[in-house]
């Protein structure tokens, strides 16, 4: 059944599960997830447990094996986000709340 979406309504917090982090060159790191719950958005906040970062982006992840590719993954630019740090948090389940409109 299809439904249609109403961009303009939130319907509280979004979640998704971490799968991986990577690097952009002169952009910033990436969080990966999956199990997506809601709408992630530009400006929203990422609530980790020793912290929270800002959603500066939303990047189209492409996998040259199109086989390999899980349903509804998306990739998050985070400001001031370290590999390292996130990959910490590989598996669990991350909150995005809304930012400021």
């Amino acid at each position: 059944m299809v439904r249609p979406v109403d961009h303009g309504e939130r319907r509280g917090p979004a979640s998704g599960v971490l799968q991986e982090a990577f690097q952009i060159t002169g952009r910033g790191c990436v969080g990966v997830f999956a199990e997506l719950e809601g709408i992630v958005r530009v400006g929203d906040t990422a609530r980790f447990p020793d912290g929270e970062l800002k959603v500066t982006g939303i990047e189209i992840i492409r996998y040259t094996d199109p086989t390999k590719r899980p349903e509804g993954e998306i990739g998050v630019l985070l400001e001031g986000a370290e590999k390292e740090a996130l990959l910490a948090f590989k598996g669990k389940r991350i909150v995005f709340e809304a930012g400021e409109d």
